[in-house]
């Protein structure tokens, strides 16, 4: 059994599994917890002593376990930008240089890219089922850290025209047999709110009344 040195060091009297962790008990009341991957391998053992040293390393790969784990469960639910990775893992009390580190790795492997998640975001919401403006899609994926050199690539095919007219006809099924000026007001607020301009709305509300009368 190795000598105490530093009398802050506590001694492991008992190391128990549980789950996919192991309670590791020292000899002061205090336990701690810890994934199985940190333990296994590592110099932690029943009759050692728990060092600074030896803390800070098993404490820093259980911040690098928890990272991995924590973006692995948020990017099953959707595609995230770096950015809101980033920030979600924060929020979570992970040191910026592991959080760095596991967005490196997860870029490397293909499961987060800003170029991807810029293109899922305007195929969803720039042609998709609630289709809006040029103008909002940027401010919406800027938000999400997306650069402009992306932005200029991305949305370049974005036809705000074709987009009002769609969201338009669509709204306007739900508005038959209304006066012009409540149908036209109502059409606008709607196409409003997604980020188009006056001349854009204008037109899509002057076409979808003549389509509809």
């Amino acid at each position: 059994m190795e000598q105490r040195s530093d009398a802050d060091c506590e001694l492991i009297v008992s190391i128990k599994a549980k789950g996919n962790r192991y309670l590791i008990q020292l000899d002061n009341g205090k336990q701690l917890k810890y994934h199985k991957e940190v333990v296994i391998g590592s110099e932690i053992k029943k009759g050692t002593f728990l060092t600074d040293s030896l803390l800070k390393k098993i404490t820093a790969k259980e911040q690098e376990i928890e990272a991995h784990e924590s973006a692995i469960r948020l990017l099953s639910f959707r595609a995230r930008s770096v950015k809101e990775l980033t920030e979600r893992l924060q929020k979570k009390g992970l040191s910026i240089e592991i959080i760095d580190k596991e967005i490196d790795r997860l870029h490397d492997v293909g499961l987060l890219n800003d170029l991807e998640f810029a293109k899922l975001w305007v195929a969803d919401r720039g042609n998709g089922r609630a289709p809006r403006s040029r103008q909002l899609l940027k401010l919406e994926l800027r938000q999400h850290g997306i650069k402009d050199s992306i932005l200029e690539e991305i949305l370049d095919e974005i036809d705000d025209n074709e987009n009002a007219l769609q969201l338009a006809r669509k709204k306007a099924r739900s508005l038959t047999k209304l006066e012009k000026n409540v149908f036209q007001k109502k059409i606008y607020t709607s196409l409003k709110r997604k980020g188009f301009d006056y001349e854009t709305i204008r037109r899509s509300v002057t076409t979808v009344w003549k389509e509809m009368n």
